[in-house]
């Protein structure tokens, strides 16, 4: 469902685990919600999402989005029952009006309308939501599809979906979901709610059609996946590494951290990515793209700069990880790349029985000399599902002339087990940030040590805690590194003081 929409924002930043234990102890403190107050006036809102009516969405294929607005209740057509504490869902009706080609295609619809009954949160920050229900029926036919969700937006990244998690709707059924570990930052909103997608209908459909029906239910703690652990590796195997490129229009949105406008995406072979894989030092060199540029093509050229913004992924693609968990572990052994450009690592997981959205993505910055740990946890791996590792760049394609000064980065297998990196793992938020900077690790912070861009110590603390509050009101606004050390083991990050 999300998959235009993703298409069309930069790469997340969520580097904290998401769902190590879906209902453990951690350093986040639980906000546990369930359906409820339904007679509380603005706190259950509607909204509405359509697509083209092209087969892509009853082929499974990629959406091409349409429109999206608030949407009324009535008009939704879902129905709040606060005696009950029950809410139905529906498919759409309000939009069909015959001889309207925009809705209607004769006596049927003309539009993939997703509508989503929910609620809206931006008190969250640094906490963890865990969302559970009970589906108490469901007559809805197999042309439509119901789950429960929920989803974090980045204001300050274009409103980016920077998580996404779903459930479908089984009668008789809980459904839990939750953040895990995902930091929340403070500004993000978070939805979590219903949802109902298929072709918007005429009227005269609707008692054949069906409708869900929902209630509260008590979070319930699935068992833990059995987990698989990759890492950079088996480079020679053939078409197990795999290359593809997104492409966006270059309009100023990607410095500004506004939403991205999709101009393409095609499969792309390494030497054309420029990515270097090789297999005796078990090594991947990512590069920003040089191939696209051609002067005189006001397409990919503007003048003797590129003219599109590229994103180049250099990954695996799995399908056979149903029921099971995955976490991708790595080190970025050097980097060269200048700030113009964005390189990660990275974990997708597609839904083909949902058109290809993009029910989980995490991402990591690439770090030079520092390890990265990716993990799937307990984000309930389907069967079909397409899950996606590996490594991207982003950032303007580029003029060949230009490709030493824009360097590239180095990723090799990691040198630590996964247990010992778990241990090591610490979550810094906010960031931005523009008072203080807070920490949390599941063992003793050792030091804290806070760097500006002229390699200056400007904070220097050692908590000898799990928890640690640094003021950073006084630091100059811009770009700063932050090292910490746990166990030991430094970890190295960005935040941006504002």
């Amino acid at each position: 469902m999300e998959l235009k929409k993703l298409l069309k924002t930069k790469l997340s930043k969520a580097a904290a685990f998401a769902g190590i234990s879906l209902l453990s102890l951690n350093a986040q403190a639980q906000v546990e919600v369930t359906i409820g107050n339904l007679a509380q006036e603005g706190t259950w809102v509607g909204y509405a999402n359509w697509f083209e009516n092209n087969g892509a969405f009853e082929a499974n294929q990629q959406l091409t989005y349409a429109g999206g607005s608030p949407w009324g209740f009535d008009a939704l057509k879902s129905v709040l029952n606060a005696g009950a504490n029950t809410i139905s869902i529906y498919p759409n009706y309000n939009t069909y009006e015959a001889g309207n080609a925009y809705w209607a295609n004769g006596n049927t619809g003309n539009k993939i309308f997703e509508g989503s009954t929910m609620v809206e949160r931006t008190d969250l920050a640094g906490q963890q939501l865990v969302f559970s229900g009970t589906t108490v029926s469901s007559t809805l036919t197999s042309s439509f599809k119901d789950v429960a969700f929920i989803k974090v937006l980045n204001p300050a990244n274009g409103y980016s979906v920077d998580y996404h998690v779903t459930e479908e709707l089984v009668p008789g059924e809980n459904w839990t979901l939750t953040t895990g570990n995902f930091t929340i930052q403070p500004g993000m909103l978070v939805q979590y709610g219903l949802a109902v997608m298929g072709l918007n209908q005429n009227p005269t459909t609707e008692a054949a059609n069906g409708f869900t029906v929902v209630t509260a239910g008590e979070p319930e703690e699935p068992e833990q996946p059995a987990g698989e652990t990759v890492t950079i590796s088996d480079l020679a195997t053939p078409e197990l590494w795999k290359a593809y490129a997104n492409w966006f229009e270059n309009n100023g949105a990607f410095e500004n951290n506004q939403p991205l406008t999709y101009a393409g995406g095609s499969p792309w072979g390494f030497d054309a990515l420029k990515s270097v894989l090789d297999a005796g030092a078990n090594t991947i060199s990512v590069y920003p793209n040089y191939n696209t540029y051609e002067a005189g093509n006001a397409y990919w050229a503007d003048g003797d700069t590129g003219n599109k913004i590229f994103e180049g992924s250099t990954y695996v693609e799995r399908n056979n990880l149903a029921g099971s968990s995955l976490t991708f572990i790595g080190t970025t052994i050097s980097t060269t790349l200048l700030p113009a450009f964005e390189d990660v690592a990275f974990i997708k997981i597609l839904n083909p029985a949902n058109g290809y959205s993009v029910d989980y993505h995490v991402t990591a910055d690439l770090v030079a000399g520092q390890e990265w740990n990716l993990t799937t946890g307990n984000f309930n791996i389907l069967p079909g599902m397409v899950v996606q590792y590996g490594i991207a760049v982003m950032g303007k394609n580029q003029n060949p002339n230009t490709e030493a000064a824009n360097g590239f980065t180095v990723v090799g297998s990691a040198t630590a087990g996964i247990k010992d990196l778990k241990k090591n793992t610490i979550v810094m938020y906010p960031n931005p940030a523009s008072s203080v900077l807070n920490f949390s690790s599941e063992d003793a912070i050792e030091t804290i040590e806070i760097y500006n861009i002229m390699g200056q110590k400007v904070v220097n603390a050692k908590p000898s805690q799990n928890t640690a509050t640094v003021d950073v009101s006084g630091l100059m606004n811009g770009v700063y590194i932050v090292n910490t050390t746990v166990n030991g083991k430094q970890n190295s990050a960005r935040f941006i003081k504002q």
